[in-house]
């Protein structure tokens, strides 16, 4: 396994999922992108170099409702920032 943040599948999920709900936003690949990115830079990085590392961070760390709650707040955040100026034309 090479070192990964491993924050980065979880945001995708969540991103993922947001946008399977919301119905006022692009869900273009830039826009989707975009919003993963931002995410991204707004939130703790949750790094791994070994598989034992990562079962470590998954099962402590990536499980807790608290770490649940600041990624769901950060993709919002993102969501709207995108939406409010996106990176293509409509």
């Amino acid at each position: 396994m090479a070192i990964g943040n491993l924050m980065e599948s979880e945001i995708k999920s969540m991103v993922d999922e947001v946008l399977e709900k919301k119905v006022d936003i692009c869900k273009c690949e830039q826009c989707k992108n975009d919003i993963i990115a931002l995410a991204l830079n707004n939130i703790k990085p949750r790094y791994a170099g070994s598989d034992n590392g990562r079962v470590v961070v998954d099962s402590i760390d990536l499980s807790s409702t608290q770490t649940k709650m600041d990624i769901y707040r950060v993709v919002l955040k993102a969501c709207e920032e995108v939406q409010s100026r996106p990176h293509h034309n409509r």
